[in-house]
């Protein structure tokens, strides 16, 4: 019994474990301590990492038009996901990790 649930824990952290390590380490440091604590459950409806189906939308709409709202904040998400030190750069890197995983 053990081992399954050990298993089922594993296959679904190993996506992001895999998506997490080919991030760049600014991209991680960022996303570690501004993002992780809501997108990596979907906390307050966030989009979680690399959820295909949470960032479907997303996909087709101008990273610029994202970053906007991510600059305004949006939902329950605070202005910059309380990134006040991302640049526009830095933000638009943590889109595409999100949405991507580039």
């Amino acid at each position: 019994m053990a081992l399954r649930i050990h298993t089922f824990g594993l296959t679904l952290l190993l996506p992001v474990l895999v998506n997490f390590c080919g991030a760049p380490p600014k991209v991680k440091q960022h996303y570690a301590q501004h993002c992780a604590a809501c997108h990596d459950i979907g906390a307050g409806g966030a989009p979680t990492l690399k959820a295909k189906t949470d960032w479907k939308i997303r996909r087709n709409q101008d990273p610029q038009d994202i970053l906007r709202a991510v600059r305004k904040g949006f939902v329950g998400m605070p202005p910059s996901g309380r990134c006040t030190n991302c640049s526009d750069d830095d933000l638009l890197a943590l889109i595409r990790f999100m949405r991507d995983g580039v």
